[in-house]
């Protein structure tokens, strides 16, 4: 994967203002995806292919789809997702598990909301998955709006201003330079990796943890596209290593492919309810 050999160094020299130099880097990343201003809202829609290797062998794989809304002025979020999913033991066929997930993640001022319908072969099941109290439910799908909505908008949502950036130095690989800016958002730190010659957004990475257990993500951004006029990324792709007690338990991979993509889109009068 493109920049995983990258090792980072110290800010230039010439760079005595680490906050003017995230703001440089921005600013040159957004007039080289023609962002000539932040839009009012953003509707993604796409596949999604999810594959969790676990400590015994097998694999969970979920193929399905997604369709979020973010209506970024109103500050309101809608996040669907269906997945269909499979199992497959030692690296082997993917069998069917008639399993299909539909979750729906809401936040719109004081109504926030979080469901998964999870059937087999149509009926539904009663899982304990546990009851998450409305603040760390609001809390994830911010968390979410920012990482899903920040490559196609280069602007923070529900998270820190464009000052809260800072320029923390350049990655570079065989054939490539990046520059990193860095930024904190609910005691999680960002970095994001611009390559410096088409000032594209490359990779993010972060880490949290919380109750024993740590997830450390590499996002990947590819296949550039232009939707409305805007130079933005089709292929976005995760990798995830989750530890409880410091001990590896589980590695995922994500690949989301966009299909659409409209910015100030016309949400439905019942959207966001």
């Amino acid at each position: 994967m493109l920049l995983l050999g990258f090792g980072a160094y110290g800010s230039l020299a010439q760079s005595t203002d680490k906050s003017a130099r995230a703001r440089s880097v921005l600013d040159a990343a957004r007039q080289a995806a023609q962002v000539t201003k932040a839009p009012d809202g953003l509707a993604v829609s796409g596949s999604i292919l999810r594959i969790t290797k676990l400590d015994n062998g097998t694999s969970v794989v979920d193929t399905g789809t997604f369709n979020d809304s973010f209506d970024l002025k109103g500050q309101r979020v809608k996040l669907k997702e269906t997945v269909d999913q499979g199992v497959s033991k030692a690296n082997g066929p993917v069998e069917s598990s008639d399993i299909r997930i539909a979750t729906n993640e809401l936040l719109n001022g004081a109504l926030v909301y979080s469901n998964a319908d999870v059937r087999k072969v149509g009926v539904k099941l009663v899982l304990p998955l546990g009851s998450p109290t409305k603040e760390e439910i609001e809390s994830s799908v911010r968390t979410k709006a920012f990482i899903n909505t920040f490559p196609f908008v280069l602007q923070p949502f529900f998270a820190t201003p464009d000052d809260g950036f800072v320029f923390a130095g350049v990655a570079e690989s065989k054939d490539q330079r990046a520059d990193i800016i860095t930024t904190t958002v609910a005691g999680v730190t960002y970095s994001f990796y611009f390559d410096q010659k088409d000032h594209r957004l490359l990779m993010m990475t972060y880490k949290f943890s919380d109750n024993g257990k740590s997830t450390s993500v590499k996002q990947y951004f590819s296949n550039y596209e232009r939707f409305a006029g805007r130079l933005v990324p089709t292929t976005v792709k995760l990798e995830k290593q989750i530890s409880i007690n410091d001990k590896p338990n589980r590695e995922v991979t994500e690949a989301y492919e966009i299909k659409s993509l409209k910015f100030d889109p016309t949400f439905a009068a019942d959207l966001f309810k």
